[in-house]
């Protein structure tokens, strides 16, 4: 899962979301969030042992799911905060 947000001095296309985890070799995905930083963003990753594409929306109700969603909405009160 990655949270990501831009400042209007530095959008651009690479500020656009990334394709799912799934869509990542597994040996680029580290390098994503060190990328994106390096591009002026601000970036989580959070990456959910077992957690498939969605997984969060599929089984809402599992302990996994719950707690993605905590920090999700931890995340968004910080960024809307101004704290990200």
């Amino acid at each position: 899962m990655l949270f990501l947000t831009s400042t209007p001095s530095n959008r651009s296309p690479a500020m656009s979301p990334p394709p799912c985890n799934d869509a990542i070799p597994p040996g680029e995905r580290a390098e994503l969030p060190a990328d994106l930083w390096r591009r002026g963003n601000r970036a989580e990753l959070h990456v959910w042992s077992g957690g498939f594409h969605a997984f969060d929306c599929a089984v809402e109700d599992a302990s996994v799911s719950e707690e993605s969603h905590r920090v999700r909405g931890e995340w968004i009160r910080r960024w809307l905060a101004g704290e990200v």
